[in-house]
């Protein structure tokens, strides 16, 4: 058994799903040796897909990177900068003045007042961001000849778009940088899943599609989605027009031509088979969490680790897609399975269970059907505990589902 202060933990987490259980992890790094962190850049949505598409689609999305990455910062007013925003413009002498701000802001030492947290940050600092903020737009000037949309973009964004830049599109690096600027914790990484880009579809149960990741994360139907789809490219509005065309079956068909699943990361092939617990993070799963675990080779990377696998479940419904605890259970299995083309023992997947213990259940909370759970994986256990955030019941209690974490891999 190991003790509290050498422990490897490896999660596979999304943007924000885990943001209170990185918050109490940053303060609890002495009960944890490393930290490995896997997540998937298929976000496409906002600023995040605007910077895809100047980098000719050739990097992952920066988003959950970048939300990880604050999550797990100890400086919270670098934290408060980064996650300031350009504002959104309703008329072109709007547009004038949001760019004659730029303009003093990266020449004339300038700050407007949407970005008045950046006051808040050491000269140093505020030069460097500076400096990233010109090598950023110098890029995009030279390379694509257009004056870019910076409306609604995050600071982080662009700062770890410059790094992407500085790193020559090398995503790994780039992240690597923005963690060393965030001064997170040496035994703290941040790993992509994996190494090729890659954009996201879904199709719900009743044909619609959603053609990008922001579709999928965003969808509020009362439909449920029947599958997603990784594929090379963003797909196009010719294909969007002869989807719409077709009926169900030959979209699933057309679909699946388009598939494209990933080869894992050799960076988290070690972190992987030694972690002493394997965690799947909470989260939007059908963009954050189950794609990641879709990538090929990661079931025989984890089957080969015999420390705990570890699943935290949701505490609401991200739409009608989940209504049960077993709805996500039986959704892990079917997209790990996706990535091996092994038979898989589903023993070797999963083998505990972290839910919240609610004395009430709100429309929008996600069912613990713990019959149906254990008939169908009677080897699981169930942990119940108050794991929801007392100030916001649909939120981890990340203090509490960390002790829960720490218990379960010292006593493995």
């Amino acid at each position: 058994m190991k003790n509290k202060s050498n422990l490897d933990i490896v999660i596979f987490a999304g943007g924000r799903g885990n943001k209170n259980l990185f918050f109490e992890m940053k303060k609890q790094m002495k009960k944890i040796n490393q930290l490995s962190v896997i997540i998937n850049g298929l976000d496409d949505g906002a600023s995040t897909g605007e910077i895809r598409r100047l980098f000719h689609y050739k990097a992952h999305g920066i988003s959950d990177f970048l939300k990880a990455i604050l999550s797990l910062s100890p400086n919270q007013k670098l934290i408060n900068a980064m996650e300031a925003r350009f504002p959104m413009v309703n008329s072109f002498e709007e547009r004038l003045l949001l760019y004659r701000n730029l303009h003093k802001m990266l020449y004339k030492n300038f700050l407007p007042k949407y970005l008045s947290s950046l006051s808040e940050l050491p000269e140093k600092t505020k030069k460097t961001i500076i400096k990233k903020f010109i090598i950023f737009f110098d890029y995009f000037y030279q390379n694509r000849d257009e004056i870019i949309d910076i409306e609604d973009f995050k600071i982080g964004n662009i700062l770890f778009g410059a790094m992407l830049v500085e790193n020559h599109l090398d995503f790994n690096k780039a992240i690597n940088s923005f963690s060393k600027f965030c001064n997170l914790n040496k035994n703290i990484r941040i790993y992509e899943n994996t190494n090729s880009v890659r954009y996201l579809s879904g199709l719900l149960k009743n044909g619609t599609l959603l053609p990008n990741e922001a579709s999928v994360v965003l969808t509020r139907t009362t439909d449920s989605i029947k599958d997603i789809y990784q594929m090379t490219n963003p797909i196009t509005m010719n294909q969007i027009r002869k989807l719409s065309s077709i009926e169900i079956d030959d979209k699933i068909d057309f679909l699946k031509s388009l598939r494209n699943i990933p080869t894992y990361n050799q960076d988290i092939k070690e972190k992987i088979l030694n972690g002493d617990i394997i965690v799947y993070g909470s989260g939007t799963p059908y963009s954050s969490i189950l794609p990641s675990l879709e990538t090929k080779g990661i079931a025989d990377l984890i089957i080969k680790n015999k420390a705990p696998k570890v699943m935290i479940a949701n505490l609401k419904k991200e739409t009608n897609n989940f209504l049960s605890v077993s709805d996500l259970v039986n959704d892990l299995y079917k997209y790990l399975n996706r990535s091996t083309s092994k038979r898989l023992n589903k023993k070797d997947l999963l083998t505990h269970l972290i839910v919240n213990d609610s004395t009430y259940e709100e429309s929008n909370s996600i069912t613990l059907d713990e019959e149906k759970i254990l008939h169908q994986c009677p080897w699981l256990t169930i942990i119940k505990g108050n794991f929801s955030d007392p100030l916001n019941s649909y939120s981890h209690n990340g203090k509490n589902v960390l002790k829960a974490l720490l218990k379960i891999a010292n006593n493995n």
